[in-house]
């Protein structure tokens, strides 16, 4: 596993723990500032869904080279 994939996948994991941790302090406590919690977990998602397009790179080139080369 290349450099760039390993951080991804790092970045994913964070990025999903603090989502789920983000759930469940909204769960447990409605009079949070509900505003401010769903753009962090909107930010959060953006960043997750950025990563895994990381994690996708190399197939898409992989394609593009064998498309180039047939």
């Amino acid at each position: 596993m290349s450099v760039v994939t390993s951080i991804a996948v790092i970045n994913m994991k964070a990025y999903a723990e603090r989502l789920a941790a983000r759930s469940k302090r909204l769960a447990q406590n409605p009079s949070a500032h509900l505003a401010a919690e769903r753009t962090k977990q909107t930010l959060d998602a953006i960043a997750f869904k950025a990563n895994l397009d990381v994690l996708k790179m190399p197939s898409a080139k992989a394609k593009a080279i064998l498309d180039i080369v047939a």
